[in-house]
């Protein structure tokens, strides 16, 4: 017996129905339980907010750079590894927020570490904005 390329696609179409509707029952049982296990990043929410906050005063500690970068070479190498720490511990605090949140985007306070970060990510932006348009600068001579 020969199936008509409908009838064929009408029930490849029903089996992967089938298919991925008992899937997603399993799965969505499944993912209630799932947690990523950050304690290599930090040990608790606290930690995390602990060094958030300390994170913001590096940032407006950057500010202090901007007008500076001609004093010598040593200083736009201190001001070039001063970026690159906070950079780091901002991807760090970023990456909690962000697996945090996947765990369970309806919680309030993953929603809100989410924002938190977002803006302090915006934050630094602003305070080394003067560092990225010297840089495009420089190199656009």
């Amino acid at each position: 017996m020969k199936l008509s390329n409908q009838k064929f696609r009408y029930w490849g179409f029903t089996t992967l129905v089938m298919v991925l509707f008992s899937i997603s029952s399993i799965a969505s049982e499944e993912l209630q339980n799932i947690h990523w296990d950050l304690s290599e990043l930090y040990l608790n929410d606290r930690a995390w907010t602990d060094s958030h906050d300390k994170a913001l005063i590096e940032i407006e500690s950057l500010k202090t750079h901007e007008g500076s970068l001609n004093k010598s070479a040593k200083h736009l190498l201190n001001t070039c590894q001063a970026i690159s720490q906070v950079k780091q511990k901002i991807n760090r605090l970023q990456t909690y927020a962000y697996l945090k949140y996947s765990e369970d985007n309806l919680n309030e306070l993953n929603q809100s570490r989410l924002a938190k970060s977002d803006l302090m990510m915006s934050q630094f932006d602003q305070a080394t904005a003067f560092f990225d348009y010297l840089i495009s600068y420089c190199f656009s001579i």
